[in-house]
């Protein structure tokens, strides 16, 4: 018998949102955003 046989899908679920420390970030703000898209930008026309 499978380990996680006896855990609904919600269980599950709260688990991973404890353990999984990639859900733990947080959004950048607009300003942000829109900094760090004009620079990818930027940056990729100064490599062309």
């Amino acid at each position: 018998m499978p380990l996680q046989s006896h855990l609904d899908n919600k269980a599950l679920e709260e688990l991973e949102k404890k353990y999984d420390s990639a859900l733990n970030t947080r959004d950048n703000g607009p300003v942000i955003s829109k900094l760090l898209y004009w620079a990818m930008i930027c940056f990729a026309l100064y490599h062309l």
